[in-house]
């Protein structure tokens, strides 16, 4: 839940939950600060449904978290190509370790070219574990017929945005509807 901003301490958002009959869960309710570095003193993290926040929004703690799963889930890969066909290998790739890459996408796709090239550096490491042997990654979407990761998160914001045009987006992403279409602006066809 986001509160509004506006509330300077914590016992102006507890009358503000009592007030409108929101109980708290003291055991999984989590509390971060976000500002600037020149405002905030410490930095901590929590992961909340999945996604690793941070108080600066940096997302290099999330994209740790991602690596580390992704880099066990190889390892298991690696241990099954032994015995399991090249085409087991790329259905447990795509059902163990790319669903880890997409996942909450849109919003960290803003990450950083270090952390994009890293998450590519453990595809093409995948693609190395289901070939057998060193694949460059100029020929990881060439040998696989994957598209890129930024491709992916690419389709998955353009996803997003069709939902939400469209009104098949969840609600709260409805609610201010900032989208307009060029024809409201303008008579020629962009």
């Amino acid at each position: 839940m986001i509160l509004n901003p506006n509330y300077q301490d914590l016992e102006s958002v507890i009358n503000w939950l009592n007030s409108n009959f929101i109980f708290l869960n003291y055991s999984k309710t989590k509390v971060m600060l976000t500002g600037t570095h020149q405002r905030l003193a410490s930095v901590d993290s929590f992961k909340y449904l999945g996604v690793v926040l941070d108080p600066y929004l940096s997302w290099n703690d999330h994209i740790d978290y991602i690596v580390r799963k992704i880099s066990a889930r190889l390892g298991m890969l690696r241990k099954a190509r032994k015995v399991i066909p090249r085409e087991s290998c790329i259905t447990q790739y795509n059902a163990m370790i790319l669903p880890s890459s997409n996942y909450s996408a849109v919003i960290w796709d803003c990450c950083g070219k270090t952390n994009r090239d890293y998450l590519d550096k453990l595809q093409r490491r995948a693609a190395s574990i289901i070939e057998g042997h060193r694949i460059p990654q100029s020929q990881v979407h060439h040998s696989f017929s994957w598209p890129s990761l930024q491709s992916r998160r690419d389709y998955l914001k353009c996803m997003l945005v069709f939902k939400c045009i469209h009104a098949l987006a969840p609600p709260y992403l409805l609610i201010n509807n900032e989208f307009s279409r060029s024809h409201e602006y303008q008579s020629y066809n962009t």
